[in-house]
């Protein structure tokens, strides 16, 4: 594996590494614990109403910034891959710290959600100078120009780009860089309710064994208090005390904010996708390097 490409590697690497702090940082604030259920039984209806509150709010502020960190070294890993692909093609002597609007510091990873930025239409003439993505990639091997369009957002996820890994790396890196680190809420599924005999001694014949969930809470962000859902006892007894002898099946973890650039997905798991989604990028390219 040449040089250029080993950086690149070595940047997934660390953004990986970042993620697993990411996980233990969210894991030690779910275990305080961070949350409580309560249920509150209708007895008009027969439904009990599962209740989520907020006790600890996450540490947002600490845990965007390691997301930072994610996204800054997953987006300079595609930059390091355009300038080694850059230096392989080039006989010139490559400078290490390009002068100010020389076209070295043009050098970028093209990311774009939409076709006309990436090949905006230029007025012809000896004075025009190369834009969208051409002015990026000006000293890489044309042939390989059609592989970069191929990955835009545009094409891999034509329907909605704006939700395409690529398109998400980079407006979480280009926030954290410009103006706040990534923001970050409770992240709720529930999967399931079963009954809990409150008792240490071995359960009757008649007591409730599953409830069924009338309605359903989508899995997402949830505000202190939010309603999570509806539940119905499965046999005739219903407990004044529901929420001792209920037991929610729940999942909590952190999710992004809703609306873009991530639209209120779990943190984790989105950035696992994004750094799979680069290491591909980066080992596609593999053949490039001598």
């Amino acid at each position: 594996m040449s040089s250029p490409l080993l950086r690149c590697i070595e940047k997934i690497n660390r953004a990986d590494e970042h993620i697993r702090c990411l996980h233990e940082r969210t894991q030690k604030w779910l275990d305080t614990p961070a949350y409580e259920i309560s249920a509150d039984m209708n007895y008009y209806a027969g439904e009990i109403v599962l209740r989520a509150h907020v006790r600890r709010e996450p540490p947002s502020v600490e845990l965007g910034v390691i997301i930072g960190d994610v996204t800054h070294n997953l987006r300079s890993a595609l930059d390091n891959l355009v300038w080694g692909l850059t230096e392989i093609n080039l006989s010139v002597c490559i400078p290490k710290f390009p002068p100010v609007r020389s076209a070295w510091r043009d050098i970028a990873f093209p990311i774009f959600v939409s076709p006309k930025k990436y090949a905006p239409k230029v007025n012809a003439g000896k004075h025009s100078k190369p834009m969208g993505a051409a002015k990026m990639l000006w000293g890489v091997k044309s042939h390989l120009h059609a592989r970069f369009k191929e990955l835009q957002p545009f094409c891999t996820r034509p329907d909605d780009p704006e939700r395409e890994p690529l398109a998400v790396l980079h407006e979480l890196w280009n926030g954290d860089k410009h103006r706040h680190p990534a923001l970050v809420n409770f992240f709720l599924s529930l999967a399931g309710v079963h009954s809990k005999w409150p008792f240490p001694s071995e359960k009757p014949d008649w007591w409730i064994r599953e409830f069924e969930i009338i309605s359903q809470r989508p899995p997402g962000p949830f505000e202190d208090g939010a309603e999570i859902g509806r539940v119905r006892p499965g046999g005739s007894v219903i407990s004044s005390l529901p929420q001792v002898e209920m037991d929610p099946q729940l999942s909590f973890d952190v999710a992004f904010e809703e609306g873009p650039p991530a639209y209120g997905e779990p943190v984790l798991r989105r950035l696992t996708e994004l750094s799979q989604t680069v290491r591909a990028i980066i080992i596609q390219f593999e053949p490039e390097f001598p």
